[in-house]
């Protein structure tokens, strides 16, 4: 022990240096991978058709669980966006997520899975929003 080499200043700078780097790749590394959570949860509001014909236009009404709320078109613009850009912010995909996250979530069904709300797709088929989808895009934009 009293012959360990004492670290020079350049030394520790590097090695500063080096943890510093190492800890914004993990920051960075961290928030991909909660964008790409993210995005997951925004592919079908991205799916979702506007102004579908035999609708109002602007958006969805729902009135689900004594709650009112509103999905509008720019809400679905938005996640359209964040989905079409690879470059999308952290904080432009939780943006875009709080229109998943407004959406009333309700206790009463039993299988988080099981579709609580259905959209029309533009194709004949339906776009599909569960509990469960609801409660991760809460819990990911808290």
């Amino acid at each position: 022990m009293a012959n360990e080499p004492n670290p020079t200043k350049e030394e520790k700078a590097a090695e500063k240096a080096a943890q510093d780097l190492a800890d914004r790749a993990a920051k960075i590394a961290s928030e991909r991978a909660a964008v790409a959570a993210c995005k997951a949860l925004l592919e079908p509001l991205s799916m979702i058709q506007i102004d579908p014909p035999g609708y109002a236009p602007g958006g969805y009404s729902i009135n689900r669980a004594g709650h009112q709320v509103k999905l509008t078109n720019g809400d679905i613009h938005r996640a359209v966006k964040c989905m079409e850009d690879p470059d999308c912010s952290l904080e432009t995909a939780k943006k875009a997520m709080e229109a998943i996250a407004k959406l009333p979530n309700d206790f009463t069904v039993a299988d988080q899975t099981a579709p609580l709300y259905a959209f029309p797709d533009g194709t004949g088929t339906q776009v599909t929003i569960n509990n469960a989808q609801i409660l991760a895009a809460r819990k990911l934009i808290a």
